[in-house]
């Protein structure tokens, strides 16, 4: 038990929101209907969209999805910087956050600059929706557990999410996410 409760400390593990209430019936993948990308994570950016596209000169690419996030079990989204020459979101699992071990879900950036890496891991390349090539950078345990990475580029821009200690499929999701999301605002 003591072992359980410092990996929880220390921020290894991610939480799992359970699929059913006690007592009732599991459904089968094909019960479960999705929504669709643009529906699932966004209400975590309606708060902070139109601060960012008033002030940067970046195209907006805000997920769609995120792994275990609804209306029931939330992510906070705060602007952290937002210029000309990029933005930076972080996600939090509760307020007021800093970016700290005990509150960071994550972070959404983008910038005219590519971004430098920030742990010891090596990027490792991988296919993007739409043809688009990028890069997954594997998160870090020690003390605690640093973010993963996609980071990927279009044109002239530079675009990176992170997540707390996620795998590489649900990295790639994520960001497919963001990148479809707009795609089809755009439509």
């Amino acid at each position: 038990m003591l072992v359980l409760a410092l990996l929880w400390f220390a921020g290894c593990t991610t939480w799992t929101p359970q699929p059913f209430a006690v007592g009732e019936q599991a459904k089968t993948p094909q019960e479960v209907k999705s929504p669709p990308a643009e529906q699932r994570a966004r209400f975590i950016f309606h708060d902070i969209e139109p601060e960012l596209r008033s002030k940067t000169g970046i195209p907006l690419r805000l997920p769609g999805f995120l792994p275990d996030v609804d209306a029931e079990h939330p992510i906070y989204a705060t602007v952290e910087s937002a210029t000309q020459s990029g933005y930076e979101i972080l996600l939090a699992v509760i307020l007021p956050c800093t970016g700290g071990n005990n509150c960071l879900y994550g972070t959404v950036a983008a910038s005219s600059s590519p971004f430098e890496l920030e742990n010891e891991a090596k990027p490792v390349p991988v296919k993007l929706t739409h043809g688009i090539e990028g890069q997954f950078i594997e998160f870090v345990c020690h003390a605690y557990c640093s973010q993963a990475f996609v980071r990927w580029h279009e044109g002239t821009y530079y675009y990176s999410i992170g997540i707390k200690a996620e795998k590489k499929q649900a990295m790639i999701e994520v960001a497919n996410s963001s990148i479809d999301v707009e795609r089809i605002k755009a439509h």
